[in-house]
């Protein structure tokens, strides 16, 4: 499938060595890659709001000349979120890479990287002719974006912190059912993370900071990240636990041969 990378600090930290080793795996996973940093606030980016710097390209990361000039400067941030692609669903274009990044009705800037597949969601049908791509994982996203805009338009106001947090875990873990869903989402504040398919995303705590990745990626004390639940970080803190589900997804063949085959006749 894919590979994932988020982190959450509470200062800002040099990703160089995590990035490097990162996009070595995108000999495997050669189809897409991209990069996004969170900094600041102010009234550009929506109050506390971080703004969105975002970097990405179809093609191999390990071969992209536009990531080795990336890495020849410090990449040094307290908030980011990486992505290599393997396709499934989707052509190999600028539009189906990762991060997807969409505004609120209210400017609220939420950005998504998944690694996963979508095999039972009739709900995201209705966004397949207003997405650039091609791809589940942005159906994923403008289901979110289009949910926090109906919520805010029936309270005629923002939603809140906790509000969102409990926005975001409803969301994830309906559509959990099914479906391989790896996600990580942030939404200018806070960086959710969720996984429901054993041994697919580990985690590593170190001085104020959070990182996640599918794999370790170094020699440090990195271990599975918790299943079935969404967390969500802010500045490298565990702010908030979801209730665990039930929805764990088990690969199999059968899942890949119909997703398929339902794309081929779209």
């Amino acid at each position: 499938m894919c590979e994932l990378l988020g982190i959450s600090s509470d200062h800002r930290i040099i990703l160089n060595q995590y990035l490097q080793t990162f996009g070595l795996r995108s000999v495997r996973h050669p189809n897409g890659w991209g990069y996004a940093s969170f900094e600041g606030s102010g009234s550009a980016c929506g109050g506390n709001r971080k703004c969105v710097s975002l970097i990405k390209e179809p093609g191999t990361a390990a071969r992209s000349p536009l990531f080795r000039a990336m890495l020849q400067t410090e990449v040094c941030t307290s908030c980011a979120m990486a992505h290599i692609r393997y396709a499934t669903v989707g052509n190999v274009e600028y539009a189906n890479c990762h991060p997807f990044s969409e505004r609120t009705a209210n400017g609220r800037q939420i950005t998504l990287i998944h690694n996963g597949t979508v095999f039972q969601a009739p709900e995201l049908n209705r966004f397949l002719k207003l997405q650039n791509g091609e791809t589940d994982s942005e159906r994923i996203l403008l289901y979110m974006v289009d949910g926090i805009n109906r919520l805010e338009q029936e309270r005629r106001r923002e939603l809140t912190g906790k509000e969102r947090l409990r926005f975001f875990d409803s969301v994830i873990t309906g559509l959990s059912a099914g479906n391989k869903l790896n996600l990580i989402v942030f939404d200018g504040e806070y960086l959710y993370v969720h996984t429901n398919c054993r041994g697919t995303l580990s985690f590593l705590k170190r001085d104020g900071s959070v990182l996640v990745a599918t794999e370790p990626l170094s020699d440090e004390e990195w271990k599975p990240f918790p299943l079935f639940r969404l967390c969500a970080f802010q500045d490298g803190a565990l702010v908030y636990e979801g209730s665990p589900h039930a929805f764990e997804y088990v690969p199999n063949e059968e899942d890949l041969k119909n997703l398929y085959l339902a794309y081929a006749c779209l």
